[in-house]
């Protein structure tokens, strides 16, 4: 039972986004993995227009696309 969890846990990891846990300050880059490229630029629009200046930036951030990452 073991081996085979790794098996198969072996051939997901190509398929995963490296976090359970989508809500990181850090990294834009889970976020990006996390919703797809098509939904995150959906969101990266929205937010470019909602918040162009980023002051809601202390979350699951998504850069606007005038921003850049500080």
């Amino acid at each position: 039972c073991i081996e085979w969890g790794r098996f198969a846990a072996g051939r997901l990891a190509d398929r995963s986004i490296a976090a359970n846990y989508v809500n990181e300050q850090s990294d834009t880059a889970i976020a990006s993995g996390a919703y797809g490229a098509i939904k995150y630029d959906r969101l990266r629009h929205l937010k470019t227009r909602l918040d162009p200046s980023n002051l809601f930036r202390l979350n699951q951030n998504i850069l606007p696309f005038a921003a850049t990452p500080e």
